[in-house]
């Protein structure tokens, strides 16, 4: 089961959910057809009719995908580089601002390279596939499409959780549907946020280690303000306590409060913003964006009270 306080499913505001979509809607549709450059073509059966929110791809986590996609030798590389820093094996220059984007970082050929990077013997040398060697888990997966993605680019292996038990059965066909590698990759468990003997059976199955890269999009919306510290938890007791897991978060702005949950996942993590320059054209003048996070060192467990007055959105770029 479920509840607005651990899963992705929340109760349906207008704004967010409105009640009158048409069939030409693409969450509407009972099928969706992504093609991506380096982890194919991904086909999502979706119901809409389910009223659940999870049971259609939503923007912020076609983005997540994308972002994914497009960069995940450097996203690979800047995870190597904070492994190399916290060991002390890395250079001051490679340490000094992990997990930040900013357009040095890509060349004009549009391939990933992080400089201070560079020279980090990546888990992939035997093979094109960038995320190869990483251990990865998806917070509120609903259809899978991040999961899915991150298999595809050689994820060995991907924990694909969701809170909302009712998504099982579509979660468990598009991943079947993606291929036996896509299969072999991954694996799904029904999983409330916060809730602690649940985070402990995530890391069993992840053989008793924190991932390297945590995914997660779409989670926040008007009215499930109460999800939201159960939510930076989960994402707190699963990353690595030195500070070298990535959490990747795709957002979509559709209120002023959004903002606060970026404020209450300051206090323990450090939070950057994507530049919007680094997403593909036709997003980047969205309400959609991503964020990345890495756990502060000696962070306590998430909680606060929740404040929805206005903050600025902070940008990763040249930080």
């Amino acid at each position: 089961s479920s509840s607005s306080s651990s899963s992705a499913l929340i109760p349906y505001v207008g704004v967010v959910f409105p009640s009158a979509v048409g069939d030409e809607t693409p969450i509407a549709a009972p099928h969706r057809s992504f093609a991506f450059e380096h982890a194919g073509d991904v086909e999502l059966r979706q119901q809409w009719e389910r009223a659940s929110l999870g049971a259609s791809q939503w923007d912020a986590g076609v983005l997540l995908a994308t972002f994914l996609d497009t960069h995940a030798a450097l996203i690979a590389k800047q995870i190597y580089a904070a492994e190399l820093a916290a060991t002390g094996a890395a250079t001051t220059s490679a340490s000094a601002s992990p997990f930040a984007f900013s357009t040095s970082t890509t060349t004009t050929a549009g391939t990933n390279r992080s400089s201070a990077a560079a020279s980090l013997p990546l888990a992939d040398a035997n093979t094109s596939l960038p995320l190869s060697g990483l251990r990865v888990v998806e917070l509120g997966a609903g259809l899978g499409l991040g999961t899915i993605v991150a298999a595809r680019l050689g994820a060995e292996l991907v924990v694909s959780t969701d809170g909302d038990a009712a998504l099982m059965d579509l979660l468990e066909h598009n991943v079947n549907a993606s291929g036996p590698n896509v299969q072999r990759a991954t694996r799904i468990m029904g999983y409330r946020w916060g809730v602690a003997n649940e985070t402990e059976a995530v890391l069993d199955v992840l053989g008793e280690r924190h991932p390297s890269l945590i995914l997660a999009a779409d989670l926040i919306y008007p009215g499930n303000t109460d999800a939201w510290a159960p939510l930076l938890e989960s994402m707190r007791a699963l990353s690595r306590p030195d500070g070298t897991t990535m959490v990747i978060y795709g957002h979509t702005r559709r209120a002023r409060e959004d903002l606060a949950f970026l404020k209450l996942a300051r206090e323990i993590f450090e939070v950057k913003r994507v530049p919007p320059r680094l997403l593909p054209a036709e997003k980047r003048a969205t309400e959609s964006a991503i964020y990345t996070m890495r756990l502060k060192l000696n962070a306590g467990p998430a909680g606060g009270e929740v404040e929805t007055e206005k903050e600025e959105e902070k940008s990763g770029e040249g930080t």
